[in-house]
């Protein structure tokens, strides 16, 4: 998506807006408590759910 915090990241690295809208119909439509639209957004996740490394 084209927003200025992404204006520095590739066109080909950006999540497209019909399937995360897509996606995010499909969430309110099965009462999904949250979406995770794409790659990165599911690896932040993940992330920060795991315990803390040192």
């Amino acid at each position: 998506m084209d927003t200025d915090m992404a204006a520095s990241v590739p066109a080909d690295q950006k999540a497209d807006p019909a399937l995360v809208a897509s996606a995010a119909l499909d969430a309110v439509a099965s009462g999904a408590p949250e979406l995770l639209a794409d790659d990165l957004t599911r690896t932040v996740k993940r992330n920060l759910s795991a315990p803390a490394t040192t």
